[in-house]
């Protein structure tokens, strides 16, 4: 006997067909904007890239400009998923905390180097709303860095004097990490990582060891 897919099944599957769909199209929309300018940037180039027409683009997305904005609110909604896991670990530790959330910062605005490039490159195309929508979110990261530095400091093992300044700093060493990097350079991703975590935990007064972390689990 061949079971029937159930309604909820067959909705999951339909969404998960169409977020697929969405993504093959923002990510080639995001290689053309970064190899062309978002200007230069054409719907039928981004369709050709990808062996489709331009109403398939239609169909998902009103215009280049709404594309664009799709774009940028994927990239940081999963930024900020990924980094904010450091509040759910089961190790609470502040340190170990605050050690995931550098490390994973840094190592996803590495990956993340071409968007960045487009983000500095093309803000001045974005609409004001979501403009004051990005300084909104990069004010989510900030917040979430003064509080791992806060708990930090309630525990006593950071000496900071002022921690939102310090998280304003620390995200902006970590936040410019792409103008500068180099992939094939002599450093390794983790290398850096591991660099950038070493200079953050000086920033906030930490005087213990540095010792590697291991991946920690998130908290379920």
């Amino acid at each position: 006997m061949q079971l029937q897919p159930t309604d909820t099944s067959a909705a999951d599957a339909k969404n998960q067909i169409q977020e697929y769909k969405d993504t093959l199209i923002i990510n080639a929309a995001a290689e053309l904007f970064y190899k062309r300018g978002f200007k230069s940037a054409t719907l039928d180039d981004i369709a050709a890239s990808i062996g489709v027409t331009k109403p398939f683009i239609y169909k998902r997305f009103k215009s280049k400009h709404e594309l664009l904005e799709r774009l940028f609110d994927k990239v940081f909604s999963g930024l900020y998923e990924a980094v904010s896991q450091c509040e759910q670990l089961e190790d609470q530790d502040p340190v170990r905390r605050f050690e995931f959330f550098i490390d994973t910062y840094t190592r996803r605005k590495i990956e993340l180097s071409t968007f960045s490039v487009i983000l500095l490159e093309e803000e001045k195309s974005l609409s004001p709303e979501k403009i004051s929508d990005i300084r909104s979110k990069y004010h989510g990261f900030d917040a979430l860095v003064t509080r791992l530095i806060v708990k930090g400091v309630e525990a006593g093992v950071f000496q900071v004097g002022n921690p939102k300044v310090t998280a304003f700093a620390i995200s902006g060493m970590v936040q410019w990490t792409h103008r500068w990097y180099q992939p094939n350079g002599k450093l390794s991703i983790e290398a850096l990582c591991e660099e950038m975590t070493q200079m953050a935990l000086r920033l906030v007064g930490w005087t213990g060891a540095y010792v590697l972390p291991e991946p920690l689990a998130p908290h379920r």
